[in-house]
């Protein structure tokens, strides 16, 4: 049952290998280059995801909220196995490792763009404000894939 769960979601999410990203030494307090991506949404879709690899940082910390002028809330999840059935959850914030690349994936942590404001488009991209518990929130730019990207 979990493996058919599994294999549904990377339908519904299907994502490419993560694309490149800077591997270049983090500098404290600030975060480097990121490798967010949103997939596009359907007409009447309200609900979109960002998944991909965080901006790195100096020292561990906690990823709280999300902020972006595409949609009115955005929520961190986590996609965990519970006594064989894989679940999502709202959880209030995602542990980050310091000078690790932490990834969003479909299959774990993401963020969730509930209430779009409008469908997320092929080619377009759009602001992200992440907000940390100790470092100073970063802005990255996230661009729209679209569904048939290998």
């Amino acid at each position: 049952m979990m493996k058919f769960f599994v294999m549904l979601l990377l339908l519904i999410f299907p994502f490419p290998i993560l694309a490149e990203t800077n591997h270049s030494e983090p500098v404290p307090g600030n975060a480097l280059p990121n490798g967010l991506y949103a997939f596009e949404t359907s007409s009447g879709m309200r609900v979109g995801a960002v998944f991909g690899v965080l901006p790195r940082l100096m020292d561990a910390d906690d990823l709280v909220s999300v902020i972006s002028p595409v949609s009115s809330q955005i929520e961190i999840h986590e996609m965990k196995d519970v006594d064989g059935i894989m679940k999502m959850r709202k959880v209030d914030f995602i542990p980050l490792q310091k000078q690790k690349e932490n990834i969003l994936l479909p299959t774990g942590y993401h963020l969730m763009l509930m209430n779009l404001k409008s469908p997320l488009q092929e080619g377009t991209e759009f602001p992200m404000t992440l907000v940390f518990r100790k470092a100073s929130s970063v802005t990255v730019t996230v661009p729209v894939l679209g569904r048939g990207v290998n």
